[in-house]
């Protein structure tokens, strides 16, 4: 599967996860009721893990905070960003590199 984020190429992507983001608040009032704000509207979210160099990895690093296109062969989801930490671990082979990543979609 190709899969891209603001041109940049996911090396040896797969997906994970992924699903929709619902958007509610909660606060638990000292009388011990809790007040619950929520939306109709909601996020999507897609989670990949990768295996590439150091390289790749710091392309897909410096698009941190960057609004861009998530391209998979099936869709093209605009308006995403890389949310989340990034889990990054070393492979038996040297100077490569698993990693987790995540990208949620602004809806608005």
């Amino acid at each position: 599967m190709t899969t891209t984020f603001a041109t940049v190429t996911l090396p040896n992507a797969s997906k994970i996860g992924g699903g929709f983001q619902t958007l509610t608040g909660e606060t638990v009032l000292l009388s011990g009721k809790r007040a619950v704000q929520s939306s109709t509207e909601y996020g999507r979210a897609h989670t990949f893990t990768c295996y590439g160099t150091w390289a790749q990895f710091e392309a897909l690093l410096a698009k941190v905070g960057t609004k861009g296109d998530l391209v998979t062969e099936a869709d093209t989801f605009s308006n995403c960003y890389i949310s989340g930490e990034l889990a990054l671990s070393e492979s038996n082979n040297p100077g490569s590199y698993y990693w987790k990543i995540s990208f949620v979609q602004d809806t608005t």
